[in-house]
């Protein structure tokens, strides 16, 4: 959670009333509850198939019995909420100017919006106590504690911590997590996660789920979001915000070096679960398996990818040959993926010109990337073809580049952009090219 507000810090002095209130309704409703049970109020149960992980890459499919401690308290509404020790709670919580706010309408965030009311909150710690493992009605005085200290926290605080996690497929590394900046970071998934994601996304149809226990690292940015309580309309670039910082990183990556990584899925969810915040799973374009060779990123090699993630973020490179670049790696067919990294090399190396395209492009691509008069000759040769298989693309007369013929392709545009993105720190783009005229 962020750093409390003056406003709310002065609000939340002297809890101990709140503490003492919530506590002693907490330990009633326990005792009412279990008073009930002994006279035949049953705790409702479901039955699920789930996916279930014995160990990584193995699964199970089971029918799992789900014990429904909300749907219970529910039940009981109408006694709990006549009980001395709930009324005094209730009081209480209306009382306080932070939690009234919390509960007069919706709070809503770019993740979306929920509301909760003062029975939401209050029986939150409750449904806690009745989850443990043993001893259900038995009050744990350090879980209270613990759930009053988050409500606390989530009440006082203008924000809501989120995570995204974004599964990476044809990933890996030799670094169980490879930190990017503050709140940004890969890291090996956890089984428990791939678990949770499969049983997400299994009635979904957006994927095929098995495919999820071969996920071995994710991407997780960590953000505060803001809080709203009056009617709030946030703009595209508000809700995009996030999924843009993950899409920017896989690009960086593919930038970087060669690899097929691509990711299909968003999952979203509070840090902390007080009380029961939205979460969801952003599926991402349309499903894209593992198609090529892995990409591996070791931990010798971080330093220099986040060199190139420094100068992507300060570069007055054309925007249109990075976004053509990325966009090359989510086509299907190779014909369109070629047509995408022409378009990137013309946004590069060319200043609008119609006349003697081809040799200009060339030109300065070989002036580029090569030192030597031999070097540059093949490389000039190389582009040339390659531009005139794309226009023979476009005009009907060919059904596609060869896989090597693509492959090379590819690596001339991740050559230009990267030596372009280190030459652009001292120079403009137009003066770049005029350089390489003259050279």
């Amino acid at each position: 959670m962020s750093e409390l507000s003056d406003h709310a810090e002065n609000s939340l002095k002297g809890k101990e009333e709140l503490h003492a209130v919530w506590k002693n309704f907490v330990i009633a409703a326990l005792g009412y509850l279990k008073n009930q049970g002994e006279h035949g109020s049953e705790i409702p149960e479901t039955e699920q198939e789930e996916i279930v992980f014995d160990r990584p890459n193995m699964f199970r499919r089971t029918q799992v019995r789900k014990l429904e401690y909300n749907l219970f308290i529910s039940l009981h509404h109408e006694g709990l909420t006549e009980i001395e020790e709930y009324k005094s709670l209730a009081k209480t919580m209306a009382a306080d100017p932070i939690i009234a706010e919390h509960t007069k309408g919706e709070v809503t965030t770019i993740v979306g919006g929920i509301y909760r009311s003062i029975w939401d909150y209050a029986t939150y710690p409750l449904i806690k106590q009745l989850s443990k493992r043993e001893g259900k009605f038995v009050f744990s005085e350090k879980l209270f504690t613990d759930d009053f200290l988050d409500l606390t926290r989530f009440f006082s605080s203008r924000t809501i911590r989120y995570l995204y996690v974004a599964p990476l497929i044809g990933f890996d590394s030799d670094a169980d997590e490879l930190t990017l900046e503050h709140g940004l970071k890969i890291r090996r998934m956890k089984m428990e996660e791939n678990q949770r994601l499969m049983n997400d996304l299994r009635d979904t149809g957006f994927m095929p789920v098995e495919e999820v226990r071969f996920d071995k690292f994710c991407i997780e940015l960590q953000l505060d979001v803001m809080k709203h309580f009056e009617s709030w309309d946030p703009t595209a670039a508000e809700l995009e915000a996030p999924s843009n910082i993950v899409a920017r990183l896989v690009g960086s990556l593919r930038l970087f070096k060669a690899g097929d990584v691509r990711y299909n899925v968003i999952n979203v969810a509070a840090v902390s679960d007080v009380p029961h915040l939205i979460g969801a799973n952003m599926l991402v374009g349309h499903y894209r398996g593992f198609v090529g060779n892995s990409y591996v990123l070791d931990q010798t090699e971080l330093t220099e990818f986040l060199s190139l993630r420094k100068l992507l973020t300060e570069s007055t490179i054309p925007k249109v040959a990075l976004t053509r670049f990325e966009l090359a790696y989510d086509r299907v067919q190779s014909e369109d993926r070629m047509i995408d990294y022409i378009i990137s090399l013309e946004a590069l190396f060319l200043r609008g010109e119609f006349s003697e395209m081809t040799h200009k492009l060339s030109l300065r691509v070989a002036k580029l990337l090569e030192a030597t008069l031999d070097d540059r000759q093949r490389v000039y040769k190389e582009v040339k073809k390659l531009y005139g298989e794309r226009s023979a693309i476009v005009h009907g007369g060919s059904t596609g580049p060869s896989h090597e013929n693509l492959q090379r392709l590819e690596e001339i545009v991740r050559d230009s952009i990267k030596q372009l993105l280190h030459r652009l720190v001292n120079a403009s783009h137009e003066e770049l090219l005029t350089q390489l005229d003259l050279s």
